[in-house]
């Protein structure tokens, strides 16, 4: 399974810690931003949730919210973990072949 779409510049490579940040700014947080939910400061690198949001959210909702983003990253990671698992596995393949023939 592929994380990434194919113009991303994570599938790419070669990105700069500045393009991944301005790529993580641009999508999905700006939306968020937008609607006044989400405040990125760039004084200290700092993302961080609305006041008047955050005080509205239970303390059920804020570990929710915190579960949520746990599995998220989980997944995410592990879809990465798997996907560099099978090129390994791939590359093994093909050196296999080539022990083979010798």
């Amino acid at each position: 399974m592929v994380v990434e779409k194919t113009n991303s510049i994570y599938a790419k490579g070669g990105y700069t810690d500045a393009q991944a940040q301005r790529n993580i700014l641009s999508n999905p947080f700006k939306r968020f931003e937008d609607m006044q939910m989400l405040h990125h400061t760039k004084t200290l690198g700092v993302i961080q949730v609305d006041e008047s949001v955050w005080k509205k959210l239970t303390r059920e909702g804020k570990q929710e919210i915190e579960r949520i983003c746990d599995e998220k990253l989980a997944q995410y990671y592990g879809r990465v973990s798997n996907l560099q698992l099978n090129k390994i596995n791939v590359i093994a393949l093909r050196e296999g072949d080539r022990n083979d023939s010798i």
